[in-house]
């Protein structure tokens, strides 16, 4: 405790200090260039830049598209928006599209096929971006550093060219940090780089070029490093794939500044992607050699790998709190996960990962195995030629003087005071972690992890939490490969996202998962999709029912959806429905937490599914809520020949669900028949009042019963034989003898309890009866005892079944027409009980539990 006590002490003096500190640098700050705070950048409008590297690759070698098409339409995205964010710092244009023209040559004169073209050239013209931390022939290679504008690269690094062998074409070279160490890419040189989902934010570091050029969909793939998060954090911020393979896989050659000491081995250089599939072939190809050292043909079944998730490192007090956005995010990762895949995704609690940034600071300093120690940053910062003296720099920045950023100054003064020798605390916390992830991730185990505990900071705040990138940097020391995978957007429309660790040499297995997830929540995110959200609001059912539901069993929220992608539409609710069946069903099919269930009328507000046009409507499964995204599979459209002089709503009740269960009740279970005797309970609901009607419809006598004088007079006003009030007769049994003397061939159940015992005595001889609800006891805390049923069921040979309307989803179609073909006739009399207002969808539901309605509960919004 007393330990615990002293780190929070020093943390909280350190907070204090850097905030002072950096309330003076707000004020000295110079303006950067790029796109102002409030820009949007504009969407994409070009099909091409929305296809993944390898469906380009495939389409170019089949002659689909040119690759000159490809190149321009890159070039032309580059040139809309990187005024906007300042991600690529130098093209190579003109020679990108003198090499396209030279790809579409080859395959025109290609005789070997295109399985030919894809084994020797798997990207063949496909154009790529690149670290200007690299080298790439002809282009700059400073790295941010002033000292180093005139560099310019004679070859290109391995990988580099590794990309160019396969036939993908580079573009140019995008900005980083400087020195390639630092959360945020900013320099002297290049300037400021911004996150295309909001120009007031960064877009990562020190990849953070790359990151904003992928994401904004100026670039498909890139070439990114990592030493402590530099590939991951700028993924993550801009909402894009990024990989960090296992240490030594893929060579580090050809990078500025050069790692050593202990540094190399945690140093990876990774491919950063839009799209999923892209990461493994642009694996394959940038480890070279090395890529028979993984899995990559093994066929992988996510259902036989066992997955864990930590939701935080356990509470360091330099770092900041995660995100409650990012926490619940990773929960429906594992939710989602358990219920595709039928696993249990297990919860950790790893307490070394608290010390993540003291071993990353440890290791980074210590010397490699040669004994030499590794060279400082002040040293880097003088490219080589001399020693930059921190404090000096420091000095010159608040006269505007010095050619550094404050965080390359800071980052010389911090290491001013670290020790090169780790302390043996931490080596041993180093161990243990190294050991326990080993074991646990195995050849079999994924781990989720959160990328980072904030959301895509603001310009120049995490000069105030500078060690939150530890969440990333732990891997580096551990040589572990992680696959950075994006989830969506945050309320404020800015990316999510979590890591995915497997053991050592396992890449395979963390891609695989991010392929599962780009499926199930969609991957990137398009950049136009935050820029027109809308505000939904829905209601979760926040306490599982206890009894008779209470208001504080819900609770309303709100959330921004974006814009639909491809194939998805997004609707608006006009009316919804509160039914009977959503008490049990809470119980069976929701969590707490979960968006209470049922089903809506909505119009479509925006499409990009021809199947449902913007303004027309639908029946949509969508829940309580306003506004939702849906990719069609779970809608019914109201065809445009729906009778105008008929409310919408009706297909909510009389020609929806409740018309049906109806219909097949009678139809299917009861196969009633004319002159016949059907008794029906609740017989003033949206079910039993159609059910009474359509049973006229067949020559039946009808008798019914409802809670209330009101409702009684509405069951004659629908030509019910007989009606009453069960809440009023002195005797049920002798109002039940009364109004059949002669018995029931037919009872539709939809109440339960105690009126079903007195109604069997009075079934006839081979009676059916259909069991659609049991309202009587949804809210009973202990089940309710009652008459045994087998006697009279023996006795009268008496058929009685349960069922669910779902059970002829088959017959849908037609059967609507029929229900709607009486209406329209004036045989079949609806009825609405309608409530006014989202706000008031509980106490709606609630009414209807307690018999408040005649006819069908609709809430209009």
């Amino acid at each position: 405790m007393a330990s615990t006590r002293l780190e929070r002490f020093w943390a909280r003096l350190l907070r204090v200090v850097i905030k002072a500190f950096l309330t003076v640098f707000r004020f000295f700050a110079p303006q950067q260039r790029g796109g102002r705070e409030g820009d949007r950048l504009p969407p994409i409008t070009e099909p091409l830049l929305r296809v993944s590297a390898v469906q380009l690759a495939r389409n170019i070698r089949r002659k689909q598209v040119t690759s000159v098409q490809v190149v321009q339409a890159y070039i032309d995205r580059i040139q809309e928006v990187n005024p906007l964010i300042n991600a690529l710092v130098k093209d190579r244009f003109a020679a990108a599209l003198q090499e396209a023209a030279q790809v579409d040559k080859l395959i025109e004169e290609e005789t070997g096929g295109e399985d030919v073209l894809e084994d020797r050239l798997p990207l063949l013209g496909v154009p790529f971006t690149v670290k200007e931390a690299f080298a790439l022939q002809g282009m700059p290679n400073s790295t941010g550093l002033l000292s180093r504008r005139a560099v310019v690269s004679a070859v290109d690094a391995p990988p580099v060219a590794l990309l160019k062998r396969a036939g993908a074409i580079p573009l140019g070279v995008t900005n980083c940090s400087e020195l390639a160490m630092w959360l945020e890419s900013h320099n002297h040189l290049y300037g400021i780089t911004r996150n295309p989902y909001d120009l007031g934010r960064i877009a990562g570091g020190s990849s953070g070029g790359e990151g904003s050029i992928i994401g904004s969909g100026a670039s498909v793939v890139g070439v990114g490093s990592d030493i402590g998060g530099s590939i991951r954090m700028p993924c993550f911020f801009n909402g894009i794939f990024g990989h960090k393979p296992t240490s030594g896989i893929v060579n580090n050659g050809g990078q500025y500044p050069p790692a050593s000491g202990q540094q190399p081995g945690f140093l990876c250089t990774g491919p950063m992607c839009r799209y999923a599939e892209d990461l493994l072939p642009m694996l394959r190809i940038m480890a070279g050699p090395n890529a028979e050292k993984l899995s990559f043909s093994a066929n992988v079944d996510l259902r036989k790998l066992r997955f864990f998730s930590v939701p935080h490192d356990g509470g360091s007090p330099l770092l900041s709190p995660v995100d409650p956005q990012l926490i619940q995010a990773q929960k429906k990762v594992v939710e989602r996960l358990e219920a595709d895949l039928g696993i249990q995704v297990q919860e950790l609690r790893i307490p070394q990962l608290k010390y993540s940034f003291q071993i990353w600071g440890a290791m980074m300093s210590s010397p490699g195995r040669d004994g030499k120690s590794p060279t400082t940053f002040a040293e880097l910062m003088g490219g080589g030629e001399k020693t930059v003296w921190p404090l000096w720099e420091l000095f010159k920045w608040f006269l505007g003087l010095s050619p550094h950023t404050m965080a390359a100054i800071g980052l010389a003064l911090v290491e001013m005071f670290q020790s090169s020798q780790p302390s043996q605390f931490i080596l041993q916390q180093k161990e243990s972690l190294q050991k326990e992830l080993e074991e646990l991730l195995g050849t079999d185990g994924v781990l989720l992890y959160p990328s980072h505990p904030q959301l895509a900071p603001k310009h120049h705040q995490p000069l105030f939490t500078p060690f939150n990138f530890s969440y990333t940097g732990i891997f580096n020391i551990l040589g572990l490969p992680v696959t950075q995978c994006p989830l969506g957007l945050s309320v404020e429309g800015l990316p999510l996202g979590l890591q995915l660790v497997a053991g050592k040499l396992q890449d395979h297995l963390s891609l695989a998962t991010a392929l599962y997830l780009e499926k199930a929540f969609g991957g990137w995110t398009h950049i136009a999709a935050q820029r027109t959200m809308v505000q939904a609001k829905f209601w979760i059912l926040r306490k599982h029912f206890v009894g008779f539901p209470k208001d504080s069993d819900f609770e309303l929220k709100e959330e921004n959806l974006p814009e639909p992608q491809d194939g998805e539409v997004l609707l608006e609710a006009v009316f919804l429905s509160v039914d009977p069946y959503m008490r049990p069903y809470s119980r069976s099919r929701l969590k707490e937490g979960d968006t209470m269930l049922g089903t809506q009328v909505s119009r479509v507000v925006q499409s990009r599914n021809p199947n449902y046009p913007v303004g027309s409507y639908v029946v949509a499964n969508c829940g309580w809520r306003t506004h939702s995204l849906s990719d069609g599979s779970d809608l019914r459209l109201i065809h445009s020949d729906w009778p105008k002089e008929l409310p919408l709503s009706l297909t909510l009740g009389t020609i929806g669900m409740p018309g049906l269960t109806a219909l097949y009740g009678l139809e299917e279970i009861c196969e009633i028949k004319a002159g016949e005797t059907l008794l029906v309970n609740a017989a003033a609901g949206a079910v039993g009042s159609v059910v009474g009607q359509i049973a006229k419809i067949k020559g039946c006598r009808v008798v019914g019963c409802a809670g209330s004088d009101e409702k009684v007079s509405y069951l004659k006003e629908l030509g019910f034989d007989y009606a009453f009030n069960y809440k009023t007769v002195s005797s049920l049994k002798d109002t039940l003898l009364e109004a059949a003397p002669q018995g029931y061939d037919c009872y539709f159940e939809n109440v339960g309890g105690e009126f079903s015992s007195v109604v069997l005595p009075q079934m006839k001889q081979f009676g059916r009866i259909a069991v659609c609800g049991s309202i009587a006891t949804y809210n009973d805390t202990e089940l309710q005892t009652g008459p045994y049923v087998h006697t009279q069921m023996i006795f009268k040979q008496l058929r009685m079944e349960g069922f669910l309307v779902f059970r002829w989803k088959h017959k849908d179609h037609d059967s609507i027409k029929r229900i709607l073909d009486w209406v329209k006739e004036g045989k079949l009399q609806c009825r609405e009980h309608v409530t006014e207002g989202f706000e008031n969808m509980p106490a709606a539901f609630m009414a209807m539990l307690k018999g408040a309605n005649t006819g069908k509960a609709i809430i209009k919004i």
